[in-house]
This record gives structure tokens, C-alpha cells and sequence, in this order.
């Protein structure tokens, strides 16, 4: 999501505008990178879709700004692309004997979000919708933790990456609108943490029994 960084307004020096741009650049070209990667790796695995469709929101949003920059010489607003596949990754997490109910929930949530979002909202609402799927999304892997953790008693070090990586979205895009924190600053330090954690997703599956901790019973012999 780091195409939303260039429709933040901020006041900067020109000189220092410039090298912290071109560190962008740099960034924003790794992270997509290693993050298209990612579904490559994750293929058939349980969050394939989810990694699919979040690479993809990126590189939807970075050829419509090309497009609109170079072909029209005009400025495209990107945000819509992250709901739509914001929604997608929603979607694809989805347990498979979810409810016809819920499917009905989620699809109308879905035509809610669009709906808003096409009929014109300011740049702060974007980001607050956009945030809130993403808390969504926080809330589902934290069901699946939990889920492994008292069942299987396990703990999922991918699962735990999982979330922090939406923490870190979360906290990225409510700085853009509140500033709580210096916005290149904050951006380059989570930036760097995302392309940790796509690596870590390019080399571990789910799976791997090097990422899951067993935890034992109380009255399991020491």
C-alpha cells in the first residue's frame, strides 16, 4: 500500500523532498517486488488468494497512476483500488462452510463499501474505510492465532507475522490522517518491517514445522 504515500499532502523541503522520493522509489519497487513473489510461493497454500489479490491491489494502483500520469498527464486516485481488493483479500479468507447469511453480509458490506467510495469520498474517509477493512482482516488472523493456539496448541509464527503486517498497515494509514507520528519517518520504519515480513512469507509456508512452536500440557511429564 505504498502508492497511498504520494496522495498525502505534507510540508517538506524541496532538497530533502527530492532524496526522500527517490528513497521511496527504491522502497516501493523492492517491497512490490518481493510481495508479487509471495503468492508465487504461498501457491495452494490456505492464504494464496489472500497474498494474490493483496500483490495485485498494488500493481493495479501503481499502472493506473502510471497511465494517468504519463498517457493523461493528470493526478489518479489509487485509494479505490485498495478497497476493491481490500474487500478481495476479505473475501478469500473466508472460512469455506461460511453461512449463506454471512455471504449475504459480506456482499452487501462489499456494494456499501463501493457504493461510498464511487460516489465521491474525501481523501481522511478513504483512508478511515480502507483502515477499517484492514482491521477486518487484523480480526480474522487473530481468530485463526487463537483458533491454533487452544486447539492444536501451536503457536504460528506466520500467523503471528500476519498480524503484525496488518498492525503495521493499520498504524501506517491512521498516521496519513492523524499524524501522529513524522509521516516519512513513520512510513520508511514500517516499509522496512513489510519487506521483512514479505520475505519471511517467501521462504516459510504455513506448514513449515520450523515456524509452529508445540506448547505442552500442564500435565505433560517435563
Amino acid at each position: 500500500m505504498g502508492i497511498l504515500f504520494w496522495n498525502y499532502n505534507y510540508p517538506v523541503l524541496q532538497s530533502a523532498h527530492d532524496l526522500m522520493i527517490t528513497f521511496y522509489y527504491i522502497l516501493y519497487i523492492l517491497g512490490m517486488v518481493i510481495w508479487v513473489i509471495v503468492p508465487i510461493r504461498q501457491v495452494k497454500e490456505t492464504f494464496f488468494l489472500f497474498f494474490l489479490a493483496l500483490a495485485a491491489g498494488d500493481i493495479a494502483a501503481i499502472i493506473a497512476l502510471m497511465i494517468a500520469r504519463f498517457a493523461f498527464h493528470s493526478h489518479s486516485n489509487t485509494n479505490i483500488f485498495y478497497v476493491v481488493f481490500g474487500l478481495l483479500c476479505l473475501i478469500s479468507i473466508q472460512d469455506k462452510k461460511i453461512s449463506k447469511l454471512s455471504k449475504i453480509f459480506l456482499v452487501l458490506l462489499c456494494i456499501i463499501f463501493l457504493t461510498l467510495e464511487l460516489y465521491g469520498m474525501q481523501y481522511k474517509q478513504e483512508i478511515i474505510l480502507i483502515s477499517f477493512i484492514q482491521f477486518l482482516l487484523l480480526l480474522k488472523f487473530l481468530k485463526y492465532f487463537i483458533f491454533k493456539l487452544v486447539n492444536e496448541r501451536l503457536i504460528s509464527i506466520f500467523l503471528i507475522c500476519l498480524i503484525f503486517y496488518e498492525l503495521t498497515l493499520i498504524t501506517k494509514l491512521l498516521n496519513l490522517i492523524t499524524g501522529f507520528a513524522n509521516v516519512y519517518a513513520y512510513f520508511f520504519i514500517t516499509t522496512f518491517f513489510e519487506i521483512f515480513i514479505g520475505l519471511f512469507f517467501c521462504i516459510f509456508k504455513e506448514d513449515n514445522p520450523r515456524i509452529l512452536i508445540k506448547l505442552k500440557n500442564f500435565y505433560d511429564s517435563p
